[in-house]
């Protein structure tokens, strides 16, 4: 406790003992007054100063002995070194008399004392350390492995014959949308039966809806895939029942 708080405790001591030792001559008197032996009213009356006495340094006192001084600022001179003795001394350069740096903690307040440097040290130090954490690194995701294109369908190419098969070609003008020139064309690329056109996955629609000179679109919007799956299986539809009739195309 230093001599300020020291000196405001026994101040404040005295008082309180002052007032008690009032209350108590007054309960002594009050006693003597109704009375009362006069060695009792004594006693009582010293009783009620301790009471009271001890009550009001509890009250008023406590915090002024519970008080203590502010950290002296942080510094390697001596204490009882006079201004005369430091006058003239560099520190920056004297290494007996600088201060070794100060590594404030991470995360505590920073109070004024300790200035600007301390509070740039303490956020150099965050940032060294958060940059020394590892951050996790997201699992790579696995790429989707493309689906084998179909044999013969470099690019999406359906595969073509050199000729029709020994069976002979297929009429394709059975299916909606073909006509003789279509099928002629069709012949010339190189599809000749059902099966083909009933085994051409989307990418090979793709392409010959694309590649059908003057007739870009019809094997999508014609839905040949569809009609040739049952044709090939030895089916009919109502469009290749008319045909075979005679009623479509007139030889």
């Amino acid at each position: 406790m230093s001599d300020g708080n020291q000196g405001g405790a026994f101040a404040c001591a005295r008082m309180c003992w002052i007032a008690g030792g009032l209350f108590g001559l007054a309960t002594g008197l009050v006693l003597a007054g109704y009375g009362v032996n006069a060695i009792l009213s004594i006693l009582a009356g010293l009783v009620v100063m301790g009471v009271i006495g001890w009550l009001l340094m509890r009250l008023f006192c406590q915090n002024i002995i519970q008080t203590r001084p502010s950290a002296a600022p942080y510094t390697n001179l001596d204490v009882a070194a006079s201004p005369e003795a430091v006058a003239g001394v560099d520190l920056a350069t004297d290494s007996s008399l600088a201060m070794p740096p100060r590594v404030p903690e991470v995360g505590r307040e920073v109070h004024p004392g300790e200035g600007i440097e301390a509070v740039k040290e303490a956020e150099e130090l965050a940032a060294a350390e958060a940059k020394a954490t590892p951050k996790a690194t997201p699992e790579a995701t696995p790429k989707a492995t493309p689906e084998a294109a179909p044999s013969g369908a470099g690019g999406g190419k359906p595969e073509m014959l050199a000729q029709a098969r020994e069976s002979g070609a297929d009429d394709l003008k059975q299916i909606k949308g073909v006509g003789p020139k279509l099928e002629a064309l069709l012949n010339s690329m190189g599809i000749y039966h059902f099966d083909q056109i009933a085994a051409w996955a989307p990418e090979q629609v793709a392409w010959m809806d694309d590649n059908l000179q003057g007739f870009k679109g019809r094997v999508s919007r014609d839905k040949w895939v569809e009609q040739a799956i049952t044709l090939a299986a030895g089916g009919e539809t109502e469009f290749s029942n008319r045909v075979k009739k005679g009623k479509v195309y007139k030889s």
